[in-house]
């Protein structure tokens, strides 16, 4: 592995993380912790008709273009390509489904 590759790596697992997060914050989520909402599913009960996940997961989804590029395309098979790309579409999976689901 080179310096290259690890360093557009870690810039490209922070940048999808935080573009993430951005994408998948609901518009009340400031109020957990605050009165009578002290999680994530008595916010969902709550307000219901926020559900961004229609406009983010589109939004989110190209991110994975430039690694899957390389994966596939390039041909280039190293365990921290497939660590960096499998971490960031387990954190999109909780960020947009799993967390509905399982209601943490």
């Amino acid at each position: 592995m080179t310096w290259k590759m690890f360093t557009l790596g870690f810039i490209w697992f922070w940048a999808s993380i935080v573009h993430i997060m951005l994408f998948s914050i609901r518009d009340k989520e400031w109020m957990i912790g605050s009165g009578e909402i002290k999680n994530f599913c008595q916010l969902t009960r709550a307000i219901l008709e926020d559900d961004t996940r229609v406009f983010g997961v589109p939004m989110t989804l190209p991110l994975f273009l430039p690694l899957l590029y390389v994966i596939f395309w390039k041909k280039i098979h190293h365990w921290y390509l497939w660590f960096l790309m499998l971490s960031v579409f387990a954190y999109w999976l909780w960020r947009f489904y799993f967390r509905y689901h399982w209601c943490f």
